[in-house]
């Protein structure tokens, strides 16, 4: 019979060296601490990914946020994404000297939301469809194609 090899529970693991990031989200125009907030990573500093929501943490009741794991060095970048009403935001993180938490300020901007049909211009018939618009330096948007069960429903939010 073989033998069996058995290991200690607590197991050691070696990881690269990270830097608490940690703030506030507040609304931009009130300056009031936003609760719910996503908060998650969208680049690391040491990969070449983007869209890499491997960290993510939401922000409590007074707007206060913590997340941990982010590597150290130039190139972190994170995404703040409220439930609704507001606009998503995207933030390049600093690398300060120092070995303490990296603090941030976000300020979220409150967008408007336009609601309608798209149709057929000749028959008024409900066509499926998706909204854009050109998007400037001080403008935001999102948009998306209609689900399949309301085809002709398109949303838009902005600034």
């Amino acid at each position: 019979m073989g033998s069996i090899t058995y290991y200690d529970a607590s197991p050691r693991l070696a990881a690269a060296p990270s830097r608490p990031i940690e703030g506030i989200v507040r609304d931009k125009k009130t300056g009031a601490p936003m609760a719910g907030v996503a908060v998650q990573s969208y680049k690391l500093a040491d990969a070449q990914v983007h869209n890499d929501t491997l960290l993510k943490t939401t922000s409590d009741a007074q707007g206060h946020f913590r997340m941990i794991g982010m590597p150290r060095g130039p190139g972190n970048e994170l995404t703040a994404k409220a439930v609704v009403g507001y606009l998503p935001r995207h933030i390049k993180v600093e690398d300060p000297p120092g070995l303490g938490p990296i603090k941030l300020e976000i300020e979220l901007t409150r967008g408007v939301t336009i609601e309608g049909r798209i149709t057929d211009r000749k028959t008024g018939a409900q066509v499926f469809g998706a909204v854009s618009y050109p998007r400037s330096r001080r403008q935001c948007w999102t948009g998306h194609s209609p689900p399949a069960s309301a085809r002709s429903a398109a949303r838009l939010r902005g600034s």
